[in-house]
């Protein structure tokens, strides 16, 4: 789970659609929003959140396929919640997300979040961007960092109870991040006393030009790459990779 931004302002067919609905005094709900336009402005708003949050799943951070039925989109705040249909429509409360598991097992993301909304979750749009609360352990396990919660003044009790409640370390997702890891640790072995090597390596693995796709499980990178100064390379460059 990585930091995002939080989109500004409406894609144009959402727009399009809730000032229709204001005009005609008709009440403007996601159901009937997903079927505007034959469901282009729906397209488009799902576009729109892959690309602000640079081609990965909101949650997992598996990358996210551009075609239909591939992505879906999340209520960080559930539409059954108290104050989830007055926000059904604020792109502020929307995340893509990945199918979370349901094809394969082990569910994980918003398809294990569900409906549920506790007071402790963690939006990972409010996540620091200095510094990662979030490690990857050998294990392909993602765990609060401790020490790095402390100064950012994160609880890393509520990044556990998070992961937890998303399902990030599901046997599949586990998996999936050991194999990156290995496969970093075979390709740099002969690399790794070489500082000044590693860290352009990091610099390359982790940023990418505004509008360019990131790698996917860009956490478990960055906490193989922050021996070798990930976070400082991070912290000057956010334009690159948030």
């Amino acid at each position: 789970m990585k930091p995002l931004r939080k989109m500004k302002g409406d894609p144009a067919g959402l727009a399009e659609y809730l000032l229709g609905q204001q005009k005609a005094r008709q009440d403007a709900t996601w159901s009937d929003f997903q079927s505007h336009r034959a469901g282009a402005s729906r397209d488009e708003l799902v576009n729109d959140l892959t690309d602000l949050q640079r081609g990965l799943c909101g949650y997992c951070e598996t990358a996210v396929a551009r075609v239909k039925g591939a992505r879906q989109v999340e209520h960080v705040v559930p539409r059954s919640h108290p104050d989830g249909e007055a926000r059904a429509l604020d792109v502020e409360n929307m995340i893509v997300c990945c199918l979370g598991g349901q094809r394969s097992g082990g569910l994980s993301c918003g398809q294990a979040k569900g409906d549920r909304y506790p007071a402790n979750f963690v939006d990972p749009r409010e996540l620091p961007r200095p510094v990662s609360v979030v490690r990857v352990s050998a294990s392909g396990r993602a765990d609060a960092d401790a020490p790095a919660c402390a100064s950012e003044g994160v609880d890393p009790g509520s990044i556990r109870s998070t992961i937890e409640l998303l399902g990030l370390n599901c046997a599949r997702l586990r998996a999936t991040r050991r194999d990156v890891l290995r496969s970093l640790l075979r390709q740099y072995a002969s690399h790794q006393r070489d500082p000044v090597f590693m860290r352009e390596v990091a610099r390359k693995v982790l940023l990418r030009p505004k509008g360019r796709a990131l790698s996917r499980f860009f956490t478990t990178r960055r906490s193989y790459f922050r021996p070798w100064g990930a976070d400082e390379i991070l912290a000057v460059a956010q334009d690159q990779w948030l």
